[in-house]
């Protein structure tokens, strides 16, 4: 963990305008070191992990979704919690704005409220968050802070082979996410690689994951300009991106969660070329 803090800070030095987005990066990771070094990740039964895979496959759904409510110690999480509400009052000016009473209010109603996040109920953190004041995206991923280092821990068990290569579709098999991050490698299939909990699944690289296009005439590739190991992949038909990183020509592995920033360069130049991100783009045209 001490090497991560070590990278986030040279990323702050090197990129002061990504200040704020490292500051409450940063802030989450100190949060929740409690759940990441607690050997049940903040769960209070055990999960038959192999029953949950085969349920996926079966009814298409990710496994966040199939989790009950119950499996998690809500203690531990609220505890989490009041610690991660008071590190992010001390980042940036002000922001992110949670109200005063937010933890005690939250955690009275915490098993509701992983119930709904785990059933991906949006609707539910506009209403409820309407109600205590908070704006429902920051609700939502306040949420979810507290159950990530459990879903981190089930993606690095679940089958490669059986399980995350079958899947065959584009939100994560284990969290729900919709990716924007793809891994080449020139001798195993592509995969998409979920920023949230870690899981790398197998993905169709001549088919868009957007819109369905599987013309390769239509599929086209930008290669960033003395940076070969990082390129971007789009659709002709409805001008969605993902981004790649080429792993054989990595210099050296990427710090987990600040791949998107090492990556902003890649935004910048698919913004130019007019293209949109999957993972705005699908949660638009598909969302819940």
């Amino acid at each position: 963990m001490e090497s991560l803090f070590r990278e986030i800070r040279k990323l702050k030095e090197d990129h002061p305008e990504f200040k704020l987005q490292l500051d409450i990066y940063e802030a989450v990771l100190k949060a929740q070191e409690p759940l990441i070094s607690d050997p049940s990740k903040g769960r209070k039964s055990e999960i038959s992990l192999e029953t949950l895979q085969k349920e996926v496959l079966e009814k298409g759904k990710p496994i966040s979704f199939l989790l009950r409510p119950r499996v998690y110690d809500y203690q531990k999480l609220g505890s989490v919690l009041k610690d991660l509400v008071r590190r992010l009052r001390m980042v940036g000016e002000g922001e992110p704005l949670i109200p005063a009473d937010f933890e005690k209010r939250a955690i009275k109603s915490l098993l509701e409220i992983i119930e709904n996040l785990l059933k991906g109920d949006f609707n539910y953190f506009k209403t409820k968050g309407n109600k205590i004041d908070i704006d429902p995206t920051l609700f939502w991923n306040l949420a979810e802070t507290l159950i990530q280092p459990s879903l981190i821990d089930l993606a690095s068990q679940v089958d490669q082979e059986k399980f995350l290569d079958v899947w065959g579709e584009v939100p994560c098999p284990v969290c729900g996410r919709i990716p924007f991050l793809v891994l080449k490698n020139e001798e195993e299939p592509w995969r998409f690689r979920c920023l949230h909990c870690g899981a790398e699944y197998a993905m169709d690289i001549f088919k868009c994951p957007n819109c369905g296009n599987n013309d390769p005439l239509k599929i086209g590739f930008l290669i960033a300009k003395d940076r070969e190991a990082f390129e971007i992949g789009y659709c002709m038909g409805c001008n969605c991106y993902v981004k790649i990183i080429n792993k054989k020509r990595l210099k050296k592995p990427i710090p987990r969660g600040l791949e998107d920033l090492y990556t902003h360069f890649l935004d910048e130049i698919a913004m130019r070329q007019g293209l949109k991100r999957l993972d705005g783009i699908f949660r638009h045209s598909h969302g819940p």
